[in-house]
């Protein structure tokens, strides 16, 4: 299994143990600190802190060591939001569609599971 399948994993797992929210990173959050035990985050704050690439930053910033671990997360993600994009793929257009006010919580782990089944199917 491919670090990006492992990634997409442990996001998928936070957004079902702390649920889905749209507007902010996460619900609860004091200044840029992240999300407290019962926070519920977006579809990048799991991206972020499901795999743990902060590494305790603030500011939702993955460490320069994990930059590139997110930049694939992104690209991953974004494939499954619109497969015919063809501009650069950047965190704004991860934010804008999971808050939009059609996306749901459904929505967001069907992209994730395919974004999965996609990498997944890369390994074999």
């Amino acid at each position: 299994m491919s670090q990006t399948s492992e990634d997409l994993r442990a996001a998928y797992d936070y957004l079902e143990d702390h649920g889905w929210c749209q507007g902010t990173y996460a619900t609860g959050d004091e200044g840029g600190s992240g999300p407290t035990e019962n926070s519920q985050v977006c579809l990048d704050g799991a991206l972020l802190w499901g795999p743990h690439l902060d590494d305790g930053c603030l500011f939702y910033l993955p460490t320069v060591a994990n930059k590139a671990r997110h930049v694939n997360l992104i690209e991953a993600i974004a494939a499954q939001i619109n497969p015919q994009w063809q501009g650069p793929t950047t965190q704004a257009s991860i934010w804008f569609w999971n808050d939009l006010p059609s996306t749901t919580f459904e929505d967001v782990k069907l992209v994730l599971k395919k974004a999965i089944y996609e990498e997944e199917s890369k390994d074999s």
